[in-house]
């Protein structure tokens, strides 16, 4: 809410990384170098342009370890962000072991115009804020 300068913070915070993301999807969708760059590259791959076959066997190297240096990045990015959402249920999940009340806590601090009261409003909100991975 706007006057609670902690609220503000926290919200700045957690949005700054989707904000950075959304940004950068913008410039890479609107860039004219980018582009200019991307048809070079895509120009650099005719066979035609390699001197001997060891230099295009090098740059496929090169190409197969990008790949696979992006998958290894992705696939932690990825587990790391559905962990990070998944956290709250620990929560949840000693509760109910413990046989205590359940807590409300949503993975992505908010500040909802309504309270949350019961476990399915809960679940509707955690659902929502699951496209955040």
């Amino acid at each position: 809410a706007f006057g609670n300068a902690e609220s503000m913070i926290v919200n700045t915070s957690e949005n700054s990384l989707e904000m950075i993301i959304l940004v950068k999807m913008l410039v890479l969708r609107f860039s004219s170098k980018l582009k200019n760059l991307m048809k070079r590259i895509i120009d650099d791959v005719i066979v035609d342009n390699y001197k001997s076959p060891e230099e295009q066997e090098i740059y496929l190297n090169y190409n197969r370890m990008a790949k696979s240096f992006f998958r290894l990045w992705f696939l932690m990015g990825l587990f790391a962000s559905t962990v990070y959402h998944l956290k709250p249920l620990e929560f949840r999940l000693k509760s109910v072991i413990r046989n205590e009340s359940l807590p409300f806590v949503l993975p992505y601090r908010t500040h909802l115009f309504f309270e949350i009261k019961d476990s399915s409003t809960f679940w509707i909100v955690w659902i929502l804020q699951s496209p955040m991975i």
